[in-house]
């Protein structure tokens, strides 16, 4: 849990039975992996990010690591375990060239990427990231 997030967001989901919260780091395999095989994950929402531009500067290597190895730590654990059926990434549109057309018509996974600072930088590398693990390995 750090400056961008707040408990009081998952409110709404804590009756659910289906909801569990265990705070750890994103970026420790070990944990990701037995979490995934103990709950018998299927689908992972993956929203965990540093954000924040201006923090970005003068902390780049913490948002490398919590933004693009705790993306490459969950999409390892995907294709080591092979349960996962969806992988939905949530991310900004904050790294595209926008053209007139994008727009009007929003931005989409084939725009051309751009980014100015280290933070859409480390987004740019988790999209990267997503894709490939797609292609090479088949993931959802």
């Amino acid at each position: 849990v750090k400056y961008c997030s707040n408990l009081k967001n998952l409110t709404s989901s804590r009756p659910s039975p289906q909801f569990k919260f265990v705070k750890g780091d994103i970026g420790s395999v070990d944990l990701v992996n037995y979490l995934l095989i103990l709950e018998k994950m299927d689908t992972i929402m993956h929203f965990a990010a540093q954000t924040h531009v201006d923090n970005s500067f003068g902390n780049s290597f913490e948002f490398t690591k919590n933004n693009m190895y705790g993306t490459h730590v969950l999409l390892e654990a995907c294709k080591v375990t092979g349960q996962i059926s969806r992988f939905i990434h949530v991310g900004t549109n904050k790294f595209y060239v926008e053209t007139e057309k994008d727009a009007i018509e929003g931005n989409h996974e084939s725009c051309q990427l751009l980014a100015k600072n280290p933070y859409p930088a480390t987004n740019v590398g988790d999209e990267m990231l997503v894709m490939t693990y797609g292609r090479s390995y088949e993931l959802p």
